[in-house]
């Protein structure tokens, strides 16, 4: 006995192949999914490297951030003015047990100033960290005329396609963990 051949389920009696008119528009569909495509992966490979940019100045935010925690929390107070900086939207002081801290807006930067270990009165330079796109605003939180926090809020801004897009926006509270009076 001889086995029953094997049939194609879709296929039609006496057809072998595609006719004309199937491949024309198979082509055609293929031509409009990629037309659809292209211009995704064009916006994609334009905006990868802006987008890995943004994380790498995110990132360095993250180091600045920690800093500036370590600091306020190790800070007795936020006065006025300190290293001949007075406190407002670029500069943000605090008198630590080290010592006077300030941190300072520059054109693209965060600096951090420490007094001078040699004692000459002049603040010096301890870390900066460059953000170009970086926002940062700080506040002092005060209560009874005492300040007991710092609250920062950063984001990352970038002209994209003609227009301002905001990234990463955040809001930070670090509290002042020592009152004076608990130090030497």
């Amino acid at each position: 006995m001889r086995p029953a051949p094997a049939t194609i389920p879709l296929a039609r009696p006496g057809r072998r192949g595609m006719i004309l008119n199937e491949m024309i528009l198979m082509l055609g569909m293929l031509a409009l999914v990629l037309a659809i495509s292209t211009g995704l992966f064009y916006t994609l490979m334009r905006q990868l490297p802006d987008d890995l940019q943004d994380f790498d100045e995110y990132t360095t935010l993250r180091h600045l951030l920690r800093q500036v925690e370590s600091d306020v929390r190790s800070a007795r107070t936020l006065p006025d003015s300190a290293l001949g900086m007075g406190s407002g939207p670029d500069a943000l002081p605090l008198r630590t047990v080290e010592g006077p801290i300030v941190y300072a807006r520059t054109p693209g930067s965060i600096v951090r100033y420490v007094a001078d270990p040699n004692g000459l009165g002049q603040p010096a330079v301890q870390a900066s960290w460059p953000l170009p796109h970086t926002v940062i605003e700080w506040e002092g939180w005060t209560e009874s005329a005492e300040p007991y926090a710092v609250e920062i809020r950063t984001h990352l801004r970038r002209k994209s396609e003609g227009r301002w897009e905001e990234h990463f926006k955040n809001a930070h509270v670090f509290f002042i963990r020592s009152r004076p009076e608990d130090m030497p």
